[in-house]
């Protein structure tokens, strides 16, 4: 299991890619947006062993909304 670390502001990954991971936060808040909506922030995640970007990997369709 890889750590990654990425610097505030900076996305983890944006809305429409493909889907080859998801991630567990282990620190920090990660914010899940929509270009839809102009960078709209759905929902911000913070809690420690939260699991995120599974359901492109789940539904095998492009990621349907950005991580940073």
């Amino acid at each position: 299991s890889d750590i990654q670390r990425y610097p505030a502001g900076s996305y983890i990954f944006r809305e429409g890619e493909s889907a080859q991971y998801a991630y567990v936060l282990q620190s920090g808040t990660v914010a899940i947006g929509n270009r839809a909506d102009g960078e709209a922030v759905i929902v911000e995640l913070s809690a420690k062993g939260t699991i995120f970007g599974e359901m492109a990997l789940i539904d095998e369709n492009p990621r349907s909304a950005g991580a940073k």
